[in-house]
């Protein structure tokens, strides 16, 4: 591991970096591990630690009426509400496999299937719904109801034996965004919340450092806690990527403006992580800060 700086974090040893036996990713939708930190997932699994893919807003929404905007992403995708999570959740079992993770989903739906607070792309990808204000907080009750049933009810030290993950919230998708406050809670209550950068979101500009800027100027202060090697996990980060599909149109063409090819993707991805690690290839990942620090760079 390299020296700390503004951006990649103290210097780790292996087994200290790998840390607690259980790693917990909360993952806003199915392929956001695997985007994000699919290499890192995959060295962990490596050493012996349990990886679970914690999917928050994978709820089968089985029942639920759908708007205009919901029924616009159904005609696209030729399939029903149900039927596109159930194709979504075969793609999770196999990417995890790959990486050696487990997947659990929480109670929740995805955006477009929650009531009528987002009718467009605009409002997607712009501010939380006022009356979700309670949703960060439910979130957060749910995940630790999670990681009970992993580490046993009983373990009177689930601070110590789990390590979290959240998204930044790069992009401001308001899915990410509610993850991204449910982890400041966790972190508030004493549970250990490493924050990674939300792909493909974060090869877009300057996104990654517009969104710590953003924390930073709200008075949200995270700092640099680890750039972990991609080199063990990558080969394994790229096939769990390439199993999901029915996500890599929308993904990399119309997101990040990269053909949806096996090539393509592999190349657009290693230059983004060996960017963010000054020629080797790392993902990155931040902590609430508990100095009042904020890593802007």
């Amino acid at each position: 591991m390299k020296q700390a700086s503004q951006t990649k974090g103290p210097h780790w040893g292996k087994a200290e970096l790998a840390g607690p036996t259980y790693h917990i990713v909360l993952s806003p939708h199915y392929d956001d591990m695997a985007l994000s930190i699919g290499a890192t997932m995959a060295t962990f699994a490596d050493a012996g630690r349990q990886v679970t893919d914690l999917i928050v807003f994978g709820a089968e929404p089985s029942g639920v009426a759908l708007h205009a905007f919901a029924r616009h992403h159904h005609d696209r995708w030729g399939l029903t509400a149900v039927e596109v999570v159930n194709a979504r959740r075969a793609e999770e079992a196999r990417a995890v496999q790959i990486l050696g993770a487990a997947t659990a989903n929480l109670p929740f739906f995805d955006a477009i299937y929650r009531s009528d607070y987002y009718l467009s792309d605009s409002m997607l990808f712009g501010s939380p719904s006022p009356a979700e204000f309670d949703l960060p907080d439910r979130i957060a009750t749910a995940a630790v109801d999670a990681a009970r049933s992993l580490v046993g009810a009983d373990d009177p030290s689930l601070t110590e034996s789990v390590r979290f993950y959240a998204p930044l919230g790069i992009g401001n998708h308001v899915d990410h965004q509610t993850v991204f406050e449910a982890a400041s809670q966790l972190s508030a209550t004493g549970y250990v919340v490493w924050l990674y950068e939300d792909l493909p979101y974060a090869m877009i500009g300057d996104n990654s450092a517009r969104r710590r800027a953003a924390l930073a100027t709200s008075g949200t202060y995270i700092e640099p806690v680890a750039s972990v090697p991609t080199d063990t996990g990558w080969a394994r980060k790229i096939a769990a990527v390439l199993a999901y599909p029915s996500q890599l149109e929308t993904v990399f063409r119309d997101y990040a403006g990269v053909e949806p090819t096996s090539g393509a993707i592999g190349a657009a991805l290693s230059d983004y992580h060996r960017a963010a690690g000054d020629g080797d290839g790392v993902e990155r990942f931040w902590r609430f800060s508990p100095m009042g620090r904020a890593a802007t760079r």
